[in-house]
């Protein structure tokens, strides 16, 4: 009580429940990536001759395969995707020395200078 002798009221009670002093909100998270980044690539029949010819070698994968001109990089994704079942992030590396061919997905196959090469698979998770 105020009328009490050697009792001070004080505000800091009230100050410590003042909304501004109250933590920030963490940021939101990241959407998580998408589960299949190949899914909506075209991956054609292969052609029984002419086409762009690959070689593919890595982890569960060692064959070679025909692909029409016309698909994307991003089918070369979606055949190693479907043949070797990483079961974990892969990267495709062609030439040398060795370049990434996702920065190349939308590319058509016959403008990627793959063909007759061999496609190196690397996983990466």
């Amino acid at each position: 009580p105020p009328d009490t002798p050697g009792v001070v009221m004080s505000p800091l009670p009230r100050m410590m429940t003042n909304p501004i002093h109250e933590a920030p909100a963490p940021p939101p998270a990241p959407p998580p990536p998408p589960a299949d980044p190949w899914a909506d690539a075209v991956l054609s029949p292969e052609p029984a001759a002419g086409g762009v010819m690959v070689a593919f070698r890595g982890p569960g994968i060692q064959r070679k395969r025909r692909f029409v001109e016309t698909d994307a990089v991003a089918a070369l994704f979606k055949y190693v995707q479907a043949e070797a079942k990483p079961a974990g992030g892969f990267d495709l590396l062609c030439g040398f020395p060795p370049r990434q061919l996702a920065p190349m997905a939308s590319t058509p196959l016959k403008d990627a200078d793959v063909h007759g090469q061999a496609v190196q698979m690397k996983l990466t998770s």
